[in-house]
């Protein structure tokens, strides 16, 4: 295995990470009662900000 393939294989790994950690954010926010919306507006804004 060469290094370009390691970095890719770590790079999918942290993709991957970052995926369940959103949906798991998201699945949160859902069951507070946020709609999907309310969820995208609010990322939006604090894009906005940065």
């Amino acid at each position: 295995m060469g290094v370009e393939s390691c970095g890719s294989e770590m790079t999918g790994q942290i993709t991957a990470q970052m995926d369940k950690d959103w949906l798991e954010l998201i699945m949160q926010a859902k069951k507070m009662g946020l709609t999907l919306e309310e969820i995208k507006r609010f990322l939006e804004q604090k894009k906005l900000l940065l």
